[in-house]
């Protein structure tokens, strides 16, 4: 698989995520593949799918649009920007009903077959809980 059959191949993730079609996951990822979070090492495409159901739930109308695609060999690096309202709960918390929108950086390996084998997320964790209203913004910070 050349490089931009990895980069559609990577469009294609986030059309499914878009779709909240998780089971189409089960066909394009490599059942090894481990998801570097901020929460942990996630292994496996039924603990991915978990994970990303946990997000789908929280933020039902999410979407996500990808950017600056770059591909190089079997790494491969993109921006992220995650929008959704939270209406469900999320990591036990409840639903705050604002709605969030945040940029990620991103980084993962794609095998030669185009199947992603491990992905780092750069996502601004912070930036999400501030406009949660879990964080206080930060006094003199530009608003988001």
């Amino acid at each position: 698989m050349n490089d931009q059959e990895k980069k559609d191949q990577i469009a294609r993730i986030f059309e499914i995520f878009n779709s909240k079609d998780l089971d189409a996951l089960d066909d394009i990822f490599a059942p090894d593949y481990v998801e570097h979070s901020v929460m942990g090492d996630i292994h496996g495409v039924p603990s991915f799918k978990d994970f990303v159901g946990m997000w789908m739930a929280a933020f039902p109308d999410a979407t996500f649009e990808i950017s600056n695609v770059i591909v190089e060999g079997d790494l491969a690096a993109w921006v992220t920007r995650f929008r959704g309202t939270n209406t469900g709960p999320l990591m036990g918390m409840p639903p705050t009903g604002k709605s969030v929108d945040v940029q990620g950086l991103n980084m993962g390996r794609i095998d030669d077959e185009g199947r992603p084998t491990e992905h780092w997320t750069g996502n601004d964790q912070f930036q999400l809980m501030q406009q949660l209203g879990l964080i206080p913004e930060m006094a003199g910070a530009p608003a988001g």
